[in-house]
């Protein structure tokens, strides 16, 4: 009955665990599928009241006649597209900017760096900004709502602007718009940076130079009429970045932004995007009041900062910020966000100007292109950043040798396995030990089996006087978590590693083609109710076996039944941590197998060229004494002589040694049993003379 008991609590347990991480971990990583909200439309109509007051930018609303007849007719523009920069990376350029005269705004961001191509498209080159085109908001999108009326009701992104062609050219272009009533002209002059035709055009470059990703933009109005007007405007940050890899990315889109201090510092912070939809549905959405040194949209490995130009402190350009939900996705987390930036009012007397300039940076996140800009903290290494850094730059100290990341990994892995190599070595003598004395513990069990807090105090003796450290076994596997962890933040934050191909043998590549997303040997064609798996990863399977035959390998056999449970429920908890690994990097994998695959190589070496544990005891006065048992096989004869010296190793040394360990196995067995089968002295009930 109590092993029918034990056997209901463990399937009951497992049972509990299942449901437990189904209910409560599993939806943090997989939420379900939210409601879908319903977007009211937004009315054209001008606005009226203080920027402040005005709602987001949310919905671009359809271009449609002027609702009001008495509207001053506006000059009309045809519409264009102008480019600046290339995709060829050879030019110097590296971003590719698309700009339409509509509204005057980005139409996209292009990186050309070979390193960065689209997800699962390489040699197509990614694009950055404006990459999903179900998204109808522009980045750079700017509304002067006092003007709608003098501009046929359209708004100011909405409206096609004039192109000025005298002041366009490869690396810049204006726009312009004058209101129907002559009175105020908005100009928009966008600028980007040719690489220094003295420096290497390399990947060094690439690297350091920030200026490089960088988009100027200018905003000028100017008073044309004979009465002071107040100006204010509302722009449009980094819109649609791409999500990729979404079912297994640790990471979607997050605002980030850094708040200047009094000192010049900077205070970083971030705000996600499922915050952002919650404030949305409830009409409560936050504002940021304090000056800015960046404020922007980041993905996985990339970003697209704005920073505000000039002295944020004395005369801040932007008065507010805030988040703006241009699209909601599948789960709130995934849904396409961007910043919306309310300027400060300046007021412009008759012939007054003003302009306010600012720098979008759309590029991949890199310790010296985010340093140079202060924000550091976009970059998030964790609690092991130390850990993470090191093992970066053993990465790219092994691939600058002309290994491949994959290879890379196994390197690291090799190196880790050797710095711990005296620890993996006392652990495996350890659990050798431990199945050594497995019998006389098993005998300890039985002996003990109903005095549990005598059992418990005669083991530990046991174990002292073996000179067992647990924690010492234990201790390469506890060194190796936060290895472990930081492994998988480095997969995670390292451009580098972004669809980087397991290439082992020269051009040869398996069909793990992105270290840092999981392997997908093929594709079921549905997808796995409530886990939601579409696609079979073989990587996760092999590193769960793996590590459940080390286990097998490595504990000793169950003494009792309790034991047994226990490994079971171990075993069921690999199993448990396989399906939630099912998920992670490939590269974390190849970290996994080769490590698993290298400590049993490991054991089998130690077990095969470690000499034997000398286990010989000094015999006592009752074996020297005893006529039997021992003779002939080392400290005493049979005829009770004191032991003399030992004789030189023989041939047959090993397996008397042997022969010795059975006696001594088999007196300790006869001399339990005798003790617990017979707790008291068998009577002679035989009657005879001499006899009481």
């Amino acid at each position: 009955m109590d092993q029918q008991r034990r056997v209901i609590m463990f399937v009951a347990l497992s049972m509990g665990i299942w449901i437990a991480y189904a209910t409560f971990v599993l939806p943090q990583f997989m939420p379900p599928r939210p409601p879908v909200a319903k977007v009211a439309p937004v009315d054209s109509e001008a606005f009226d009241g203080p920027v402040s007051a005005l709602a987001p930018l949310n919905v671009i609303p359809e271009i449609a006649a002027p609702k009001d007849a008495q509207a001053p007719a506006v000059v009309e523009h045809p519409v264009k597209t102008v480019e600046l920069g290339s995709t060829d990376p050879t030019t110097g350029y590296f971003i590719k900017v698309e700009l339409n005269s509509r509204g005057a705004a980005v139409e996209n961001v292009t990186l050309n760096d070979e390193r960065y191509p689209e997800f699962g498209q390489r040699g197509t080159p990614l694009r950055l900004i404006g990459h999903n085109p179900l998204v109808e908001q522009k980045t750079f999108a700017l509304q002067v709502p006092t003007l709608d009326s003098q501009l046929g009701g359209l708004p100011t992104d909405i409206i096609a602007w004039e192109v000025v062609d005298a002041e366009t050219t490869p690396d810049a272009v204006t726009f312009r718009l004058i209101t129907a009533d002559g009175k105020i002209e908005l100009r928009k002059r966008y600028e980007i940076e040719k690489a220094p035709a003295d420096k290497k055009l390399d990947n060094q470059l690439r690297d350091t130079w920030v200026d490089g990703y960088r988009l100027k933009l200018s905003i000028t109005a100017k008073n044309l009429g004979s009465a002071q007007t107040t100006f204010a405007y509302l722009l449009r940050g980094p819109a649609a970045l791409p999500l990729e890899d979404a079912p297994n990315t640790y990471k979607y889109r997050d605002i980030r932004l850094g708040f200047l201090r009094p000192d010049n510092g900077i205070d970083a912070s971030l705000f996600n995007t499922k915050t952002a939809v919650q404030e949305k549905k409830a009409e409560k959405p936050s504002t940021w009041l304090r000056p800015l040194s960046y404020i922007g949209v980041d993905t996985q490995y990339f970003a697209a900062l704005v920073r505000p130009e000039g002295d944020q402190q004395k005369s801040p350009t932007v008065m507010a910020s805030r988040a703006e939900v241009l699209k909601e996705g599948r789960y709130d987390g995934q849904a396409d966000i961007s910043v919306v930036l309310d300027s400060t009012p300046v007021a412009l007397n008759a012939g007054d100007e003003i302009t306010h300039e600012y720098s979008l940076y759309s590029l991949p996140k890199r310790q010296a292109l985010l340093t140079a800009l202060k924000a550091e903290a976009v970059l998030d290494y964790g609690w092991f950043q130390p850990i993470v850094l090191l093992m970066l730059w053993i990465f790219d100290s092994l691939h600058s040798i002309g290994l491949s990341y994959g290879l890379a990994i196994i390197g690291l892995t090799i190196i880790i396995r050797t710095l711990l190599y005296p620890l993996t070595r006392h652990q495996i003598r350890t659990m050798e030990k431990m199945k050594e004395h497995q019998p006389e513990l098993k005998i300890l069990h039985e002996k003990m089996k109903k005095d549990p807090e005598s059992l418990t105090t005669e083991e530990r003796q046991k174990m002292q006087s073996i000179q067992l450290k647990m924690m010492g076994g234990c201790l390469p596997l506890l060194l190796q978590m936060p290895i472990f962890i930081a492994l998988y933040r480095a997969l995670q934050v390292s451009v580098d590693l972004r669809m980087a191909p397991m290439h082992v043998f020269g051009s040869w590549t398996s069909w793990i083609d992105n270290l840092a997303s999981p392997d997908r040997l093929f594709q079921f064609g549905f997808a796995i109710p409530w886990l939601e798996w579409s696609e079979f990863n073989l990587l996760p399977l092999l590193s769960t076996g793996l590590m459940i035959v080390n286990q097998k390998l490595t504990m000793p056999p169950p003494v009792d039944e309790e034991q047994r449970i226990q490994q079971k429920t171990m075993n069921f908890t690999m199993a448990i941590m396989g399906a939630m690994f099912y998920r992670v990097p490939s590269g974390l994998c190849v970290y996994i197998i080769t490590s698993s695959a290298w400590g049993m190589i490991e054991r089998a070496l130690l077990k095969k060229f470690t000499p034997v544990t000398d286990t010989t005891k000094t015999p006592s006065a009752d074996e020297n004494s005893s006529g039997s048992g021992n003779s002939g096989f080392g400290g005493a004869s049979g005829s009770g002589k004191p032991a003399g010296p030992p004789d030189k190793p023989g041939m047959f040394d090993g397996f008397k040694q042997k022969i010795r360990e059975l006696q001594e196995m088999a007196d300790k067995q006869g001399s339990v049993s005798r003790d617990t089968n017979r707790p008291n002295p068998p009577r002679d009930n035989r009657k005879g003379k001499g006899r009481k």
